[in-house]
Parts: structure tokens; C-alpha cells; sequence
């Protein structure tokens, strides 16, 4: 199925969402914060019955926040990738970014219609 480029004719736009709108960007972080704060105390959890349930030798152990620092670092990115190639499997060419002043990364395709 090749991509959509071009709306139907009788298409009528009955909502849009600006997602980079303050308003809505902060809305959107604060429904974010519940399951935010669920996986921080779930890995706090997690890394303390790991961390009592064996002793590394040697090893140099890593504070579970700075642990869950490095995973968001990891997993945003690789988030945005799979948006990515939904949208490259839609046919499209995706584009990645962010924006730094709204801490936002995102993956994108112009002129693509989903």
C-alpha cells in the first residue's frame, strides 16, 4: 500500500493537537509523572533486593538513580527510533530531533498523513 499524501476529499478536521503548545506540553508531562515515579520506585525496589541478593566481586557499584538516569537516556532515543520505523513502514522518510527547551525528543516525517 503505497503512503497517503493527500487527504479525502471530504475529509473535515474535527481536532488537532499541537503537541509542542506549553499548555498542552505540560499536560502532558504532568500525566506523564505517575508512571514516571511508579518505575523509579519499582527500580529502586528491584535494585535493592538485586543488590542484597548477590555481591559482586570487584565490581563497582552504580546508585540506582544514576541507574535509572542511564536507562532514560538509553530508552527515549530508542523510543523515537521505533517511531521511526512505524513511520518508514508507512512508506515515509522519518526525521529525528529534539527540542532541548521543551525536553522533547521526537521522530517525524514531513508532508506524511497517517
Amino acid at each position: 500500500m503505497p503512503p497517503i499524501r493527500e487527504l479525502p476529499a471530504d475529509y473535515c478536521e474535527t481536532l488537532h493537537y499541537q503537541l509542542t503548545d506549553k499548555r498542552t506540553l505540560f499536560w502532558l508531562n504532568i500525566a506523564a509523572l505517575l508512571p514516571l515515579l511508579l518505575g523509579v520506585v519499582w527500580m529502586a525496589i528491584w535494585w535493592s533486593f538485586v543488590s542484597q541478593s548477590r555481591q559482586p566481586d570487584g565490581q563497582i557499584e552504580i546508585p540506582w538513580w544514576l541507574g535509572t538516569a542511564m536507562v532514560f537516556i538509553v530508552v527515549l532515543p530508542l523510543h523515537e527510533l521505533v517511531h521511526g520505523i512505524a513511520i518508514q513502514l508507512c512508506g515515509h522518510s522519518a526525521r529525528y530531533g529534539m527540542k532541548l527547551n521543551l525536553g522533547v525528543l521526537y521522530a517525524t516525517a514531513d508532508q506524511a498523513l497517517f
